[in-house]
């Protein structure tokens, strides 16, 4: 990404890092345990590439908006609440690994099997979900009243339960089931929201709001498929996540999606006893990818990144923020289009 987004990548950092330190006083006081907690969300909170902060302050600086703390306070609050959401979502599809260290349950249940704790497992579950909880409250304590946050959140987890719903069964969702996934749990909480509430911070009204919710969407669904990409085809020292994971939970991806229109019945019925394989090896992997490969699946949807993309640049043009503003956006979206991670 570009500079002016690592400027606020390292404010956002600190701010977060600050925030979450000021807390210790007041937490430790109950038990040992508001001290530990904070200390591990200090580094899982403040780390990552921390888009939909900078996306916040971005916004509100191309619309000339001279609420600086308040937009500061917004992007710490939606980071804060990402990371609760990654917290329980590893706990959900089971990763082990998020940001290329341990994530928080795991954490957690590291220190059980290391003292005198009952069932490990299950008090690494708990403690992840106490943490993200945690992560949460704290953020809603810097929201004040702007319901838009809400309301899109809300959406988040209902799509989370249709992808937890999916995966779990053995329906074939059609792609537009898969795409409203893609729209509600990734493409408006990651880009439409932060965009917008930067603008609103800065006095945008509703016409300009709903065109960088429109990019938003845009945005994230590129966004979303080059992270199935990653998910099959990436390194885990880059990405800092299990590479298979989608393929171990299940996932209804558009790759599965095409995997199963494109196969024939015998291919399709091994590729099924892949999906869902508690104990996935590089052989599985390699079959899947091998497939998806030969049928030129990802070819296939790398043309729809690029569809995407032209729509993307064509909603950019049309926005009222500056010539500098709309190169910043356009960076973001290559980035989007090429990242490694």
């Amino acid at each position: 990404m570009n500079k002016s987004f690592s400027l606020y990548t390292a404010s956002i950092r600190k701010y977060i890092q600050n925030y979450l330190i000021s807390q210790i006083a007041d937490l430790r006081e109950i038990n040992q345990w508001g001290n530990d907690v904070i200390t591990r969300l200090e580094k899982f909170a403040s780390t990552g590439k921390l888009i939909r902060g900078c996306l916040v302050l971005f916004s509100h600086a191309a619309y000339r908006g001279r609420r600086k703390n308040e937009a500061m306070k917004v992007a710490g609050a939606i980071e804060l609440i990402h990371a609760g959401l990654l917290i329980h979502d590893d706990i959900m599809d089971r990763d082990p690994l998020r940001r290329g260290s341990p994530s928080i349950y795991q954490q957690y249940q590291n220190l059980a099997e290391t003292g005198y704790f009952k069932n490990p497992s299950h008090y690494g579950i708990s403690q992840g979900i106490n943490a993200g909880d945690l992560c949460f409250f704290l953020a809603f304590a810097l929201l004040g009243n702007l319901k838009s946050f809400s309301r899109e959140l809300t959406r988040v987890v209902i799509a989370q339960m249709q992808d937890i719903s999916t995966s779990s069964t053995l329906t074939y969702p059609s792609y537009q089931e898969i795409i409203n996934l893609y729209r509600y749990k990734t493409a408006r909480y990651t880009f439409s929201l932060p965009l917008s509430l930067g603008a609103l911070l800065a006095g945008q009204k509703e016409p300009e709001l709903k065109q960088l919710e429109n990019l938003g969407e845009t945005m994230g669904l590129i966004f979303q498929m080059k992270d199935d990409e990653l998910g099959i085809f990436g390194n885990a020292k880059q990405t800092g996540k299990p590479v298979g994971s989608d393929i171990r939970e299940n996932k209804k991806t558009l790759y599965y999606y095409y995997l199963m229109q494109k196969t024939d019945k015998v291919e399709k019925h091994k590729l099924l006893s892949i999906f869902g394989k508690a104990e996935l090896t590089l052989k599985d992997l390699d079959a899947v990818r091998g497939a998806i490969k030969r049928l030129k699946i990802d070819r296939l949807i790398d043309g729809e990144i690029k569809r995407l993309a032209k729509q993307a640049k064509l909603q950019i043009s049309k926005l009222t923020v500056g010539a500098q503003a709309k190169e910043e956006l356009l960076s973001l979206l290559a980035f989007a289009q090429t990242r490694n991670k």
